[in-house]
Order: C-alpha cells, then structure tokens, then sequence
C-alpha cells in the first residue's frame, strides 16, 4: 500500500493535501468509526434496560428472597436424641 494512503488512515497526514481517492478513504475512515461508535452505543443502553428490569421485578416481589433448599438425611443415619 502507497505511504501516503497509509498515513491517511492512521490520520497522521491532514485532509487537506489529499489526492481525490486518499480523501475518500480517509472519509470512509471517519464514516465508519463513527457509525461504530453508534452501533456500539446501543450494548451499555441495553444492558442498562435489562438492570432496570430486573430492578423492579425485585421490588414487585418484595425484594430478593433466598431459597433454602432441603436435603435429605440418608436412610441408614439416625437423628441425634433430643435432650
């Protein structure tokens, strides 16, 4: 790849001495990074909709509960007596 194209899309060579094609991609570079930016906007908000949700479920149930679950004692061990 030329040099100059290559620096163009490291954008370290301004826009302004740019043939037609270099400003092109030097353009596209910039196009896409920003509709990246955008795209990747829409992951935080997302998960920031799940919390929310999941926040007030919480609250409608009265907040979170533990659940205890309860094992069975083998057959062949016998309870200690009560004193």
């Amino acid at each position: 790849m030329d040099e100059r194209i290559q620096r163009a899309l490291d954008s370290e060579l301004p826009a302004d001495g740019l043939t037609p094609e270099e400003r092109a991609v030097h353009e596209a570079g910039i196009a896409g990074d920003r509709k990246t930016l955008r795209t990747d906007s829409f992951i935080p908000a997302t998960m920031a909709v799940i919390y929310l949700l999941i926040l007030l479920y919480f609250r409608t149930i009265g907040g979170y509960k533990p659940v205890h679950i309860k094992t069975e004692e083998p057959a062949d061990r016998v309870p200690a007596p009560v004193a």
